[in-house]
């Protein structure tokens, strides 16, 4: 991947990653900070609703975990990409973590 995207605060708000097509190669998520597990959503969807929007992959935390997931020939999206971190998984999760979770994308 080409582009790096980062949130050092991600929360329940979708952030944009890309707004168009593309492939993604690694999902980063530091959630050192909480001291219970969080769960970053990915849509591939321009403006997800979080809570109601489904999400096309669900990426777990643990507690004072940092994790990464790699996909070294990349997982191809077709239209934009958003993230968000909450603490329940599934669709309904819409609670942001108490503390700071860094996530990081990588995409090209």
């Amino acid at each position: 991947g080409t582009n790096i995207i980062e949130d050092a605060t991600s929360n329940s708000t979708a952030e944009t990653a890309d707004a168009s097509g593309g492939t993604l190669y690694q999902v980063y998520i530091d959630n050192t900070e909480n001291t219970s597990r969080v769960f970053v959503k990915l849509y591939a969807n321009a403006s997800p609703t979080v809570g109601t929007s489904d999400p096309d992959f669900i990426f777990p935390a643990g507690a004072n975990e940092t994790i990464q997931f790699d996909f070294p020939q990349g997982v191809a999206y077709v239209t934009a990409l958003t993230f968000a971190c909450v603490t329940a998984g599934g669709t309904a999760g819409t609670v942001s973590p108490t503390n700071a979770v860094k996530v990081r994308l990588t995409i090209g």
